[in-house]
């Protein structure tokens, strides 16, 4: 307990008191200049990177388009008159011009089941497009303007993206706000199971926080160098609306499906004939494999590309042409994307030592059982569910996808019919079925087909 005998007093002289005062006040002025000298320092930093946004945003701008989609629709004022078509305008999206003469990468959704295209460019032309090939699978289409004189875009690494890395988003949101540019950052690499489009997928997308509204479909992201990285796709949303969750294309992806657009009006995919299993802890083991990224080579097909190049079952294929490959998604993406004909080097780790082999690609369609007419007609078959076979009492094979254009689409041909003839030969599996393709040589078909309790004809004439 304290009493006044336990009070010390100490006797300070005015005069020190006199000249302290200035201390204090200088110590203060001096934490004041500092915080001053952060705040000018932050400030320089944050136009540091708003010069980059612009510089980004410059660079793309010119190479942006807005698309909007024209369809027939009748329309009929009254019992007693006649329906009257007319074109309408049925959906808006964006695209980025790709090569000077009047190339333009979008979504397929954006375009698909157009009659008529209308491209408006950034310097306010508005022209015809002509719709060149699309892929459901991935979501992308090309289309082309009668013109020589527009500014493409450049592609970047979207392999090289990190996690965190500055983007902008370039596109028309709600098909009225030309040119809006959004900043954010990669989120996430690698999502998959989006694509709601086609039982058929190659999803590998970028997610991303920068803003993407209904509009925004095929336009670009894009680094702060200018280069498009994706190309805008879906968003994640309760509202219809922007909730923070946007999800991109990789640009190695867009562009290997763009160049095959353009070229062929479609997409050929490579094959080399392997079914893979995920890098598990519990399989490395199995497999005494010691490292940690790669896809285990689970089978390799007898007689396919993979066993003539020698590749083995518990091989770890660790990089395809020296991208790696950690994921079963990416590998069937960088096998899928790599064009038939060609040769690819895949890296693997067999007995923990790594080795380098070069497969030649094969293409897909000619040899996976039901894809032999998607070239020529746009469609692949499956074989009939069990069940239904033994209903029906007949062979047949099952429609398992139908390209959005092409001459299936045309004539209607849905997914689930079912095909028990070509031409009058029956098709009693997949296998028969390419077969009867492959000998007609590109010829007219009649489909024999069943819909439900009904049976018809659907004629398709193949792609020229």
């Amino acid at each position: 307990m304290m009493n006044r005998h336990s009070l010390r007093w100490a006797a300070v002289p005015l005069s020190a008191l006199l000249f302290a005062a200035p201390v204090w006040a200088q110590q203060g002025a001096d934490r004041q200049a500092a915080s001053e000298g952060a705040i000018q320092e932050d400030i320089r930093l944050a136009r540091s990177l708003s010069r980059a946004f612009q510089h980004a945003a410059r660079v793309i701008s010119p190479s942006v388009v807005h698309i909007t989609q024209e369809r027939t629709i009748y329309t009929q004022r009254s019992w007693f008159e006649p329906p009257q078509a007319r074109l309408a305008k049925v959906g808006a999206g964006s695209g980025v011009i790709v090569s000077s003469d009047g190339y333009i990468l979008t979504n397929n959704h954006v375009i698909e089941g157009a009659e008529q295209v209308l491209v408006k460019l950034g310097d306010g032309r508005e022209l015809r497009g002509k719709v060149i090939g699309t892929d459901a699978p991935t979501d992308l289409g090309v289309i082309k303007v009668e013109a020589n004189d527009l500014k493409p875009a450049t592609f970047g690494d979207s392999d090289a993206l990190a996690v965190g890395e500055w983007v902008i988003a370039v596109g028309s949101p709600f098909g009225v706000f030309d040119n809006t540019v959004t900043a954010g950052i990669v989120s996430a690499k690698g999502r998959t199971g989006l694509q709601a489009l086609t039982d058929e997928r190659n999803e590998d997308f970028i997610q991303t926080d920068a803003a993407i509204n209904p509009g925004n479909s095929g336009g670009p992201l894009v680094n702060l160098e200018g280069q498009v990285v994706g190309i805008n796709s879906q968003i994640a949303t309760r509202s219809g609306g922007y909730q923070g969750i946007g999800f991109s294309i990789p640009a190695t992806i867009a562009r290997a499906v763009m160049e095959q657009l353009i070229k062929n009006g479609h997409v050929s995919r490579g094959w080399v004939g392997i079914d893979m299993a995920p890098l598990t802890p519990d399989a490395a083991e199995t497999i005494g494999y010691t490292g940690r990224e790669g896809v285990i080579v689970r089978q390799v097909l007898p007689d396919s590309p993979a066993d003539e190049a020698g590749l083995r079952a518990g091989d770890v294929i660790v990089r395809v042409n020296g991208r790696p490959v950690n994921t079963i998604n990416r590998l069937a993406n960088a096998i899928a994307f790599t064009e038939p004909g060609t040769s690819a080097q895949f890296d693997v780790v067999r007995d923990n030592r790594t080795m380098r082999i070069n497969v030649t690609v094969a293409d897909r369609d000619e040899n996976v059982p039901g894809n032999r007419a998607r070239k020529l007609y746009g469609f692949t078959v499956r074989p009939l569910p069990p069940a239904v076979a033994q209903r029906l009492r007949m062979g047949g094979v099952r429609v398992e996808s139908v390209e959005h254009i092409g001459p299936a689409a045309e004539a209607e041909l849905q997914p689930g019919d079912i095909i028990v003839r070509v031409n009058g030969t029956p098709t009693p599996d997949p296998s028969t079925f390419d077969q009867v393709i492959a000998n007609l040589d590109r010829a007219r078909i009649r489909l024999d087909v069943i819909r439900g309790w009904d049976r018809g004809y659907i004629d398709l004439v193949p792609r020229q």
